[in-house]
């Protein structure tokens, strides 16, 4: 099942028909549909408003779909699951792609103009077409698993973290790995660029949200302790509120305008 619910915790709907945990989710840009990735191998698509389920898209026999999007330019979602990236249209249920990706495909990101989706697993990122499906660039540098990625609001920077805590931030257009970003440890497995592109908000194992400047890399905040370990972390659309999911099924907003950051 999958709750939605307020900023101000107020509950929306309920969303049945999973039938196992469910580990990614993602809204279409109107915020009119949901797409939810389960442990039992599918991919299922909602409208949000009757809680009505409009597909069910299952890449292989069985395994976790980790990795789900919503394209937010073009009627499309992507789903990965082992070595598969699969793009459907959501409207019609038809698929459109599917692609091998020999590292694995454990998650997946399109880019903002909806063009090219980004998957990641075993140390690499890869950019995939999302007209043909062919692999437009693999991005080298990180030496760890890769758990969660993030585009830039302009699609210029591309950020990857998982296993091993730290995160890497790559020029999409040119392939350059720029930078690598924190000193954690321990396994980062949500990451989000604020929607003006500045800040880059961290959450994982180690049980802390923490927010780096784009530019610099540095850590400008560390909220250390929280309840529970970091699944997800999100922006707002309007860049005011971050949003925290941790694995007890805590969901924590944030005001980022009352956030003091270190000078």
């Amino acid at each position: 099942e999958v709750t939605i619910l307020r900023t101000d915790g107020i509950l929306v709907r309920s969303l049945a028909g999973a039938e196992s945990l469910v580990v990614d989710v993602s809204w279409s840009a109107d915020g009119s549909r949901m797409i939810a990735g389960s442990n039992d191998g599918t991919a299922r698509v909602w409208t949000v408003g009757d809680g009505v389920v409009r597909h069910v898209f299952r890449v292989g026999e069985s395994g976790q779909v980790r990795g789900v999007d919503y394209c937010k330019t073009t009627p499309l979602v992507a789903v990965g699951q082992g070595k598969k990236v699969v793009i459907w249209n959501p409207e019609t249920g038809e698929m459109m792609l599917e692609t091998t990706i020999d590292q694995g495909a454990y998650s997946v990101a399109f880019s903002p103009d909806g063009k090219t989706v980004a998957t990641g697993r075993s140390g690499r990122v890869s950019l995939v077409s999302t007209a043909n499906g062919t692999i437009i660039r693999t991005l080298d540098g990180a030496n760890n698993e890769v758990d969660e990625i993030a585009w830039s609001a302009d699609g210029k920077l591309l950020a990857a973290s998982g296993s091993g805590g730290k995160i890497h931030l790559w020029d999409a257009v040119t392939g350059e790995h720029m930078k690598v970003i924190g000193d954690m440890t321990l396994d980062t497995w949500g990451l989000a660029f604020s929607p003006d592109g500045k800040r880059l908000a961290s959450t994982g194992y180690d049980f802390t949200l923490r927010l780096f400047d784009v530019a610099t890399g540095a850590e400008v905040l560390q909220i250390r302790d929280m309840p529970a370990i970091g699944f997800d972390v999100h922006w707002h659309r309007d860049g005011k509120r971050l949003i925290h999911a941790d694995t007890d099924g805590r969901i924590t907003v944030f005001d980022s305008r009352l956030i003091r950051e270190r000078s």
